[in-house]
């Protein structure tokens, strides 16, 4: 492993980087872990499944990460770009975990993301400075105005989950003519008070 490399995960998570061996074994632990989760989204949905690219062995664990957010994000986007309407959101709960992910579809890249999650705490044996780092590069990329906001969580494993449900029951809501409402016209409650106020 070079310095270079070894710089660069130690400023992604700020610990130390594992030897070779315990490197393979991270890899395999996030291989196997967004294989469970992209499971997940793929149930959850209703579009075209996503299929999750292949690894090579002796790639680190960042790379790794990236790699599979890269490509899940231009998955996302394309999926968008044939999205009937231009505004969705999605609330999931799961335990312990409460989560809101919202999508503009403008055209536009600005993403609303609790910095703080980089302290989440490691799950299945991934680092969860790198699960973090998987959510950003996936907002980052998707080209739209874009917010994931965290309520409540203990289980980094469950947040992860309610992230990749709450996005595939957004894309949902995008290719459904129901979301081309903009958000304060969804509830009937703030509907019924702005008819009021205009009379």
């Amino acid at each position: 492993m070079s310095s270079d490399q070894t710089k660069s995960e130690v400023a992604l998570s700020g610990r130390a980087v594992p030897p070779e061996r315990s490197v393979s074994e991270a890899g395999s632990n996030i291989e196997r872990l967004f294989s469970h989760y992209f499971e997940v989204f793929n149930k959850t949905g209703t579009g075209q499944p996503f299929v999750s690219p292949s690894f090579m062995a002796t790639e680190l664990p960042h790379h790794r990460v990236e790699f599979q957010a890269t490509a899940f994000a231009a998955y996302v986007r394309q999926e968008i770009a044939q999205a009937k309407s231009r505004y969705a959101f999605s609330v999931v709960n799961m335990d312990e975990t409460l989560v809101l992910l919202s999508v503009n579809a403008c055209g536009r890249t600005h993403v609303i993301l609790d910095q703080g999650l980089i302290e989440m705490p490691d799950t299945d044996g991934v680092e969860g400075a790198l699960l973090f780092h998987f959510i950003e590069v996936v907002l980052l990329n998707l080209g739209h105005n874009v917010a994931f906001k965290v309520f409540a969580f203990q289980n980094s494993h469950h947040l992860l989950e309610a992230f990749f449900k709450a996005l595939a029951l957004t894309l949902t809501d995008l290719h459904t003519d129901r979301a081309s409402t903009p958000f304060h016209l969804l509830n009937p409650l703030l509907n019924e008070g702005r008819n009021k106020c205009s009379t």
